[in-house]
């Protein structure tokens, strides 16, 4: 996976490095990846397929691990969603690891109109303090949904 430096995405992510709204402080990274495999990426990605691929083979039937957030984990596209995921969060916080993270540690949104007004929930004190700083225009919501 490799860093994308999105031009809409860098006055907000430098925003809410650390955005303090009163009551608490928001700490947030915004980055973007692409989904490309590249070097330790693929052998990873290889790594965590064969791992989940006998995880599967020693469940009985696949039953328990077939159905998950991220789809059936006998389709490799719902692998692929899992790795990606796990990829990501391992270049955002590369001191931590998450090779042990498995489907079920995840879980699955109802949409997108849904994760958009659970996000638009959880940063409306960023969005004031936005306004605060940056006065009229589009708001910090309205950036961010329009570089995303």
């Amino acid at each position: 996976m490799k860093y994308l430096d999105v031009i809409g995405l860098q006055k907000l992510q430098a925003f809410v490095r650390s955005v303090d709204v009163g009551d608490y402080c928001v700490e947030g990274i915004l980055e973007a990846y692409s989904c490309k495999l590249a070097g330790s990426d693929k052998k990873l990605s290889r790594s965590l397929d064969q791992e989940v691929a006998q995880d599967l083979s020693v469940s009985p039937e696949g039953v328990v691990l077939s159905a998950s957030p991220v789809g059936p984990l006998t389709e490799a596209g719902s692998r692929r969603t899992l790795i990606y995921l796990l990829l990501t969060m391992q270049h955002i916080y590369p001191d931590y690891d998450f090779s042990l993270l498995r489907a079920h540690n995840f879980s699955k949104e109802k949409g997108p109109e849904r994760v958009k007004a659970n996000v638009d929930t959880l940063l409306l004190e960023t969005t004031k303090a936005w306004a605060n700083e940056n006065g009229g225009g589009l708001s910090f919501l309205e950036q961010l949904w329009s570089a995303v």
